[in-house]
């Protein structure tokens, strides 16, 4: 059997030598880097549109989640804690929730009385969640169709997520 030889390739001026295994990877990587960024957010938003779990459940096996400890910023989580505590709830549910950034900081100043309930769609971002906090309920559906009965919680939020379901 032969070594592996590298083999080069030219796009547009640009020269990359890489190995046959990751050669298609390079290759898309450069392609995209060549592309305008309003093409780039079309063939990602058609993509994401096509299978909207799917483009999450990449996401959360990417290298994105690594820092668990990373959290809202202050300013937010101060924001949300407020106007969450002045509402004086016995149960939250964070649709959208990740791996649990925000429910992080909501527990931390809600205390133990208030039953805090998390809903992803991406399977990956919930076992990362339920891996930094094992006690928040968590729970796999979709937010265009909730999982649970009408007025099961006090008080439910979202952050950043309308802007992925589509019209």
């Amino acid at each position: 059997m032969a070594p592996l030889q590298k083999e080069k390739m030219t796009i547009q001026n640009a020269s990359v030598s890489v190995k046959p295994s990751s050669k298609l990877r390079s290759f898309l990587k450069l392609l995209m880097a060549t592309l305008s960024p309003d093409l780039l957010w079309k063939i990602r938003r058609q993509n994401y549109l096509k299978n909207p779990r799917a483009a999450w459940t990449r996401v959360g096996e990417s290298k994105c989640y690594e820092n668990p400890g990373e959290t809202v910023s202050e300013e937010q989580g101060k924001f949300l804690v407020e106007k969450i505590k002045s509402l004086t709830p016995s149960s939250v549910l964070e649709i959208g929730c990740g791996w649990g950034r925000i429910l992080s900081v909501i527990q931390s100043h809600m205390g133990p009385d208030v039953s805090l309930v998390g809903l992803d769609f991406g399977h990956p971002q919930l076992a990362l969640a339920k891996r930094n906090d094992p006690t928040t309920r968590l729970v796999e559906g979709n937010a265009t169709r909730l999982p649970f009965n009408d007025n099961s919680f006090d008080v439910v939020y979202t952050m950043g997520v309308f802007m992925h379901i589509p019209p």
